[in-house]
C-alpha cells in the first residue's frame, strides 16, 4: 500500500492507540493464516474477514469496521423498517449485513454476488448472524441473461468484472437482467439499490430500466473511468442514462452528500426529486437531498 491507501484503508482518524492495536492484531492473524470475526459497530452483525493483508477490503473492514467506508454510513441510513434493498456485487456482505439489521424481519436485503470466492465468504458471513433477512443469489446483473466470464481484476479472487480483461483468470457464471430477475420474483417496490460491479454500471441499469422507473429506488453506484472503458462504457454515458431518470446524483464530501453537476470519480448517490426520508435516519438531510423538480 502507498500513504494514500494506508490513511484511506488503515488509519482510524483520531484513535492512535486503536489504530496501533488493531494493526497488530491484523496483522497477526495474517501472519498465522487464521480468519478473523469482528463486529461492525458495538451492537452491529459480525463478519468473518479472511487474513489477506493486501486485500484492502479485507484490512479495511478489520480495522475501520462499520466506518468502513462513509458512503456505507449514508447507505445504510437510508434504510427503514420494512424496506427491501438490493446489494449489487455484495462481495463479503457488509453493506447487506448492516442494511438487513436496519430493514428487521418484515423487511428483505437481495443480495448479487457470482464470484466463488467472495459467494463462500459472504454465505459466512450470513451464518455468522442468524435472522437477518438476507437472501443471495449466485447471479451477476447486466442488460441481458445468460452465461458470461467474470475477470479476476489484478488477479485478485474477490475483485471481478465482466469487463474482457484475456490476461487474466476467469470463470464462467450466469448473468441476468434485473427486471426479469424482480418479474420473476415479483419484486415489486424496492426502497434502495447499491452496485459495486466494477464498471458494468451501465449495463446494470439498463437491464433494470422498468424496476427503476417503476418503484424509483436510490441507487448507489461507482464511477471509475478505467473500469467503465474496460466494460465499453464511459462517466458520461452512465451520467446520461442515470439523469435520464429524473434523478439528481450527489457525491460524499466529508461525510456529507453534496449535488453534483457532472461527473465525479468515486462512489455516488442518485435520488429522484420525490424520494421519500420519512422514517429514516436521514430524514435530518432531507432538504439537502430534494433537488428542485423539472
Amino acid at each position: 500500500m502507498n500513504l494514500g491507501q494506508i490513511r484511506q484503508n488503515v488509519i482510524i482518524e483520531g484513535r492512535p492507540g486503536l489504530t496501533v492495536a488493531r494493526g497488530a492484531l491484523w496483522a497477526a492473524h495474517c501472519a498465522l493464516r487464521r480468519p478473523a470475526i469482528v463486529r461492525m459497530g458495538p451492537t452491529g452483525p459480525k463478519m468473518k474477514l479472511p487474513p489477506r493483508p493486501r486485500a484492502f477490503g479485507a484490512t479495511c473492514l478489520y480495522m475501520k469496521r462499520d466506518a468502513y467506508e462513509p458512503s456505507l454510513r449514508i447507505f445504510t441510513g437510508l434504510a427503514r423498517s420494512g424496506d427491501v434493498v438490493l446489494d449489487v456485487g455484495a462481495n463479503y456482505g457488509v453493506y447487506a449485513l448492516l442494511t438487513a439489521a436496519a430493514v428487521g424481519p418484515q423487511g428483505a436485503v437481495h443480495c448479487f454476488e457470482p464470484g466463488s470466492a467472495s459467494l463462500e465468504q459472504l454465505r459466512q458471513n450470513i451464518a455468522l448472524n442468524p435472522g437477518l433477512p438476507i437472501s443471495v443469489h449466485e447471479l451477476a446483473l447486466s442488460d441481458r441473461s445468460g452465461s458470461a466470464s467474470l475477470f479476476h481484476v489484478g488477479g485478485s479472487p474477490t475483485t471481478f468484472s465482466l469487463g474482457e480483461d484475456s490476461r487474466v483468470k476467469h470463470e464462467t457464471i450466469t448473468k441476468t437482467t434485473l427486471d426479469t430477475w424482480a418479474s420473476d420474483l415479483g419484486i415489486r417496490d424496492v426502497r434502495a439499490i447499491k452496485m459495486d460491479v466494477e464498471g458494468h454500471e451501465t449495463n446494470v441499469i439498463r437491464g433494470g430500466a422498468t424496476l427503476i422507473t417503476e418503484t424509483r429506488p436510490v441507487i448507489m453506484f461507482e464511477i471509475s473511468h478505467a473500469a467503465l472503458r474496460r466494460n465499453g462504457s464511459t462517466a458520461e454515458e452512465l451520467w446520461t442514462l442515470v439523469t435520464g431518470f429524473g434523478y439528481t446524483v450527489l457525491g460524499v464530501r466529508d461525510g456529507c452528500l453534496v449535488a453534483l453537476e457532472r461527473p465525479h470519480e468515486g462512489n455516488l448517490f442518485a435520488f429522484p426529486w420525490d424520494f421519500d426520508t420519512s422514517g429514516a435516519p436521514i430524514a435530518a438531510l432531507a432538504t439537502k437531498l430534494a433537488p428542485a423538480r423539472g
